[in-house]
């Protein structure tokens, strides 16, 4: 049962009180504040209605004690008509409503009722929000490789910031989810996390998704909306495939980065904002300022902090810890009872290059297990688009060539460098028929050409 505690002194209102709610909550009295705040300290309270005026204090101070002793209290402030203007105040303050003397029977039980499913939306939010937050967690994402224990890292470094973030990645490399995990790491956790896939809209839509419009701004727009920017304001927005931005959409965006405010289509009021923003890519936008597609003064102000993913066939040794977790989740899910894979149907995932990469991998663990009536996945239920890709020079005609020059001292990294360096000549300096040589994405080819000064 809900309890409410009453601070009032005089006697036929606290009667009509009690008769009005005592079959429904369990009640408790005060007549003086010092009584209030013994109650406040020695029980669990879910709603309070104070008298504005006490013997000893006014309901003003009360609602300054709650406030600061327990914020998820509601306060209703009683009052004479006399003192509407202090109500007022007083919801200004942060009570919930208020209430005029005598009292309205119905009145108070539609405001009590009232207050209390505001205080079950605000309890399941924040539910809500400690779920999500545990979900995107950096516990939950699934990896052991070096590689991607460095991505963890920067994503502990730049999640007590409020620096823009850019996350780079192939297709199906958990973008979304690591821009979760930053905003839950974040300060800005207890509010609004938005996510808006900037090519999946035209560019009239999109502005106004991202901006909002005023009523009457264009054919249909018959009231106001705020946009994602809008309602994201004390948290963080997420701009998935933010490679897609038409240039002129880029330059709406740079004034909201750099000014932190804009205007909503059809408006002429300037609305300053305070949000976050995490920027996704699987293109490469130093190729796209290059082409003159994506504006350079933007590319460099989402690169403030820059986080890229590797693909899934960079860090094999995470691919059997992803393949296991979606087969429990599924197995669950399914109702099935499957304990693992076979060494052979493990070898087969391990050594598949994966161009669609975790989210592939999810993709066919769920299928398997769909149709699957055996304890064990064997290697002959695994269905691939293409077999695994082995390194491969096109075109070199021998390997003696690639080998050479390569001896046992050399790092795995210089390895690697004179590997691809070698290929890269022996297909004539051919980005894409590189990749496709050594079995990776050109924008990771191209990665690597920078980082080993290839060129």
């Amino acid at each position: 049962m809900k309890h409410i505690l009453i601070i009032e002194d005089l006697k036929d209102t606290i009667d009509l009180i009690k008769n009005v709610l005592e079959d429904d909550y369990e009640l408790l009295f005060a007549k003086t504040s010092k009584e209030a705040f013994h109650i406040l300290q020695n029980h669990s309270i879910d709603l309070v209605i104070t008298d504005l005026k006490l013997p000893d204090s006014s309901g003003l101070d009360i609602l300054k004690i709650i406030r600061n002793l327990d914020p998820n209290i509601s306060v209703v402030i009683v009052t004479g008509y006399g003192s509407i203007t202090s109500a007022v105040e007083a919801m200004k303050n942060g009570a919930f409503d208020y209430l005029t003397k005598p009292l309205d029977i119905d009145e108070l039980r539609i405001v009590i009722e009232r207050a209390f499913e505001q205080r079950k939306l605000r309890d399941d939010l924040k539910d809500l929000k400690n779920q999500l937050s545990q979900r995107y967690g950096l516990e939950n994402v699934i990896a052991r490789s070096s590689k991607m224990l460095k991505v963890f890292e920067k994503v502990n470094q730049v999640s007590q910031t409020n620096a823009t973030v850019l996350i780079s990645g192939e297709s199906g490399t958990g973008k979304e989810l690591l821009a979760h995990a930053i905003h839950f790491n974040s300060q800005r956790k207890e509010n609004d996390f938005l996510a808006i896939n900037c090519g999946a809209l035209p560019e009239s839509l999109l502005e106004s998704e991202l901006f909002g419009y005023e009523k009457g701004a264009f054919t249909g727009a018959t009231s106001m909306k705020p946009g994602k920017f809008e309602l994201a304001n004390k948290g963080t927005i997420f701009l998935d495939e933010i490679g897609e931005l038409t240039l002129f959409t880029q330059v709406k965006l740079l004034r909201v980065l750099e000014q932190k405010e804009f205007m909503r289509l059809g408006g002429n009021r300037v609305i300053s904002v305070d949000v976050r923003v995490v920027a996704a890519t699987n293109k490469n936008l130093d190729e796209e300022v290059s082409a003159g597609r994506f504006r350079e003064d933007l590319f460099y102000r989402l690169k403030v902090f820059e986080i890229d993913i590797p693909p899934l066939r960079e860090r094999p040794e995470d691919i059997p810890l992803i393949a296991h977790h979606y087969l429990k989740l599924f197995s669950e899910q399914y109702k099935k009872n499957i304990e693992g894979f076979s060494n052979e149907a493990m070898h087969v995932l391990r050594n598949y290059s994966w161009p669609g990469n975790v989210r592939e991998l999810k993709n066919l663990i769920e299928s398997i297990v769909i149709v699957s009536d055996k304890a064990l996945i064997e290697k002959e239920m695994i269905s691939l688009d293409s077999p695994a890709t082995p390194v491969r020079a096109v075109g070199s005609g021998s390997e003696d060539g690639l080998l050479s020059g390569m001896n046992l001292n050399m790092t795995l990294e210089e390895v690697e460098e004179e590997f691809i360096r070698k290929v890269y000549e022996l297909n004539d300096r051919n980005k894409s028929k590189t990749a496709q040589a050594l079995g990776i994405g050109r924008s990771t080819l191209i990665r690597k050409l920078k980082q080993f000064k290839i060129e």
